[in-house]
């Protein structure tokens, strides 16, 4: 199952890559960023017990790992420009 999430991950920031690379609008890389984070958290879900309220450690958690995946679908997505320039 987890193997099956880490394709999704690199699926998604291809796409992003594509899309830089086809000439897509930048904002393109954001939804490949909520999607990132999409499915990061629901990988982790299903290890939430109900007793676990939510604390400021998981909202660091979760920030962090929002700024992350906008790091890298930006990334991603400016590699693809990048291509779509020099080629």
């Amino acid at each position: 199952m987890h193997k099956q999430y880490r394709w999704l991950e690199h699926i998604m920031l291809l796409v992003a890559g594509m899309a830089g690379f086809a000439g897509a609008p930048p904002w393109f890389a954001l939804l490949a960023a909520a999607g990132l984070t999409i499915e990061d958290w629901a990988k982790l879900w299903p290890l939430r017990s109900p007793a676990v309220t939510l604390s400021t450690k998981m909202i660091t958690y979760f920030v962090t790992g929002v700024l992350a995946n906008i790091f890298y679908a930006v990334v991603s997505y400016a590699i693809g420009a990048a291509a779509r320039t020099f080629l």
